[in-house]
């Protein structure tokens, strides 16, 4: 019996390792794998499946130079990719007794990159990796099925061992042991979440002819995002105050991201968007400040007074309070609506009485019970995981 559960085992391992590889197979012995456990990343209970989603990981192992009382990253000994799909681990296709016995190496996570395998083989030492950047011009439109839209969202980390160290051992000369590697992978994104609640004097409304069609004086429910910081360095400590942000002006439109539904709900707009890090401190605020233009068509009606009809009404919606966004974290933004805005998105009304938080884009508690919309754990006993 002991010796059939080795057995079965050993063909698990091996087959997440043959299953997580896109580079060229290499069998490795169940005491010489190298394991990278991804499973200690966490999101935010109400993420959506594509924020915490691996497709594919790129995977650096730079030797560990001794430096004074430290270290420092020196030669690339190891470049792989592999395809990931949302295991919970992978299994390197390098032997342990590859490396020196008890020297020490640091081992980086680049996940979800749009640049091609070979483009990433070719990075030849760690200055190169850390100076790499990526641009993704449709960044707020992540995991929406659009085209040109990322499907998932760059991420990187570098791996521990498990006394939470960096640089690593890979190979301690026992020949019986296996090297098990955490790595909580961390979004280069930032969310941000705009929250608008109209007040007792402002109704949200479609504008429509008689015949149902749009008014074509209305330009109905429209967003779009000004100065949107799109690229950023693939590893995250890299100090960019003294670069310049790439932004952009989106497009005028709407998305699945933004919740404009008047006709069933009157009084609640939310906007989901995201972005690269960027900070416009000490700054003109007209040329660097990322912000949300958006039309928000209403009846307003204050005290006695009749009401009126704003087809089009624009605001201009400052999206952090700090005049920064840093990578993977979470900004919220909640405002209290009491005022029309703009006729003309050329020069919207800017609103100050806003709320923001801002934490980072982690884990959170989940209560069970005593809120509006409470969130639950479901436990799924049809799967079982073996490790």
């Amino acid at each position: 019996m002991k010796r059939f559960i080795h057995t079965l085992i050993t063909s698990a391992v091996l087959m997440l390792a043959f299953s997580c590889q896109e580079t060229e197979l290499l069998e490795v012995d169940m005491n010489e794998s190298i394991v990278l456990d991804l499973s200690s990343g966490e999101t935010r209970a109400d993420d959506s499946p594509a924020e915490s989603f691996v497709s594919h990981l790129d995977i650096f192992i730079f030797k560990a130079d001794q430096s004074g009382s430290g270290y420092t990253q020196g030669e690339k000994v190891y470049y792989g990719r592999y395809s990931v799909n949302n295991a919970s681990s992978v299994t390197l296709n390098t032997k342990r007794s590859s490396y020196g016995k008890d020297d020490r190496y640091y081992v980086y996570l680049v996940a979800n990159t749009n640049r091609p395998q070979d483009y990433m083989g070719a990075v030849s030492s760690f200055n190169e990796l850390q100076n790499e950047m990526q641009q993704d011009e449709y960044i707020y439109l992540t995991g929406l099925n659009l085209q040109n839209a990322p499907k998932y969202f760059l991420m990187d980390a570098l791996a521990k061992d498990s006394s939470d160290n960096s640089p690593v051992q890979l190979n301690n000369g026992v020949l019986s042991d296996n090297t098990v590697l955490t790595a909580e992978l961390k979004r280069a994104a930032a969310k941000v979440v705009i929250n608008i609640t109209a007040g007792s004097d402002v109704l949200f409304q479609h504008f429509t002819l008689t015949d149902g069609s749009a008014d074509p004086e209305s330009d109905g429910g429209l967003y779009y995002v000004r100065n949107l910081p799109y690229d950023t360095y693939l590893l995250a400590g890299v100090d960019a105050s003294n670069i310049e942000a790439k932004r952009r002006t989106t497009m005028k439109g709407s998305s699945a991201y933004f919740s404009w539904h008047p006709e069933t709900v009157s009084n609640k707009v939310s906007l989901t968007t995201y972005v690269y890090p960027h900070h416009w401190i000490n700054e003109s605020l007209l040329d660097q400040e990322t912000c949300v233009i958006m039309n928000l068509p209403m009846v307003f009606k204050s005290g006695t007074a009749e009401e009126t009809s704003y087809k089009n009404s624009w605001y201009k919606i400052p999206m952090s309070k700090d005049q920064k966004f840093e990578r993977n974290h979470y900004y919220e933004v909640n405002i209290t609506l009491n005022r029309p805005g703009a006729t003309s998105d050329s020069n919207p009304q800017e609103l100050y009485d806003i709320y923001y938080s801002v934490e980072d884009w982690t884990s959170v508690e989940v209560e069970v019970g005593g809120e509006d919309r409470p969130k639950y754990l479901q436990l799924n006993t049809a799967l079982v995981e073996m490790h």
